[in-house]
């Protein structure tokens, strides 16, 4: 089968939207001949990853970029990533339509970044299309928005009004005569797309891979909390979670960086929680520190999927978040994995349990497994299973 993948995000050993789009390209290329439109700057990287590959002789990387001003705008942080993005699916669009006179694809498939609101390029191609995993479905839990700030609570705001326009303009399921099967990142995701529409829950981080070599000797009596430091990350629930941790051995160590690092900070300082800021790491070191910390503590107001959450997952280390979102579809992927989710009732009560949950690991350290482990089904299968159908449907 001839492929059109489009996968803004398509590069080895950074994780993240990255990470899942080159799983993604990959899982394709097991079975099928695949076109990958892609930011260009990947192109040189990925050439030089396929050199060895098995799955290099399937695989054609197609370098796109939206309009030079643009490109040069994006690079001097003049021009919002959304903009570009949105830019680059045009872009992308034209790409596809002449490679299609070219070539004939029988099934296009739009990954990475991909969101219910945003434009989709390749949906302007007569052809199945498979749609994600889609996100952006997620809300903040009611009663949770005083954990934001203001400017938190002013953000969250402009982006649903956002959405919500955009939505109605460049939703793809309207105006298609060819088939096309959606996958949702989380069942939250899924209830904002067309009724009409084939949908299916797919988490993108079960795309995961951990690289060979990555593993602890033994857990630590860290917390690992690993994302952006925004608002919607909720690193201020984190700390308070902390706070009615008992052992004063135990240290959150907070990886990543942004805005919230001083608010974070303040009220770590005013609670007296034991907290590390390591900022941005490697991939690898990031897995290292994952794989012997205590608990991955992940409590995102609004979060898709999350890879981190995930590549704990695969690390054996116990996973302790929110029962929201894409975290609380995650974990059931992982039939071994050690893992608690909590109810988002109140930030109060929620911190509390969230505790208990680390308190008990804590007391309980989990094994380190030998191998990753493994979450079913594998999203590649899922990917080839989605061509299929899509394609038997037309």
């Amino acid at each position: 089968m001839k492929v059109i993948l489009s996968a803004y995000a398509c590069e080895p050993f950074k994780g993240s939207e990255p990470e899942i789009g080159l799983q993604t390209m990959l899982s394709a290329a097991t079975r099928h001949e695949v076109w990958v439109l892609t930011r260009s700057n990947n192109v040189d990287v990925l050439t030089d990853y396929l050199v060895s590959h098995p799955a290099r002789d399937h695989i054609h990387l197609v370098g796109v970029e939206a309009s030079g001003v643009a490109l040069w705008l994006k690079r001097k942080r003049l021009l919002p990533v959304q903009v570009y993005y949105d830019l680059w699916q045009r872009a992308a669009r034209r790409v596809a339509e002449r490679l299609n006179t070219e070539i004939g694809f029988e099934v296009a498939h739009h990954i990475t970044f991909a969101t219910f609101w945003a434009r989709v390029g390749v949906a302007a191609l007569d052809l199945p299309l498979v749609w994600g995993p889609v996100g952006g479905g997620v809300r903040t839990p009611h009663g949770f928005g005083t954990l934001l700030g203001w400017k938190g609570v002013v953000l969250d705001t402009v982006r649903l009004v956002v959405q919500r326009l955009a939505h109605r303009v460049y939703d793809p399921t309207r105006r298609r005569s060819a088939p096309m099967l959606a996958l949702a990142q989380n069942g939250e995701t899924a209830t904002r797309l067309n009724a009409s529409t084939t949908v299916r829950v797919l988490p993108n981080a079960t795309a995961v891979s951990i690289p060979d070599g990555v593993q602890a000797r033994a857990r630590t009596k860290e917390v690992a909390f690993v994302g952006r430091l925004v608002p919607l990350k909720a690193g201020i629930l984190a700390v308070r979670a902390m706070s009615h941790v008992g052992d004063p051995e135990t240290v959150l160590v907070v990886c990543g960086e942004g805005g919230e690092h001083a608010r974070i900070a303040r009220l770590a300082k005013a609670l007296g929680v034991n907290i590390r800021f390591e900022g941005w790491l490697t991939r690898n070191r990031l897995l290292e520190s994952i794989a012997s910390s205590a608990v991955l503590l992940h409590v995102a107001l609004h979060e898709e999927a999350g890879l981190a959450v995930a590549e704990a997952l695969s690390l054996g280390t116990p996973v302790v978040c929110l029962a929201h979102g894409g975290p609380a579809e995650l974990v059931r992927r992982w039939a071994s994995a050690p893992w608690v989710a909590v109810d988002p009732t109140s930030p109060g009560a929620a911190a509390r349990e969230l505790a208990v949950a680390i308190e008990g690991f804590l007391a309980n350290p989990a094994p380190i497994p030998e191998h990753p482990l493994e979450p079913q089904p594998a999203f590649g299968e899922e990917i080839l299973r989605a061509y299929d159908e899509v394609v038997q449907s037309r």
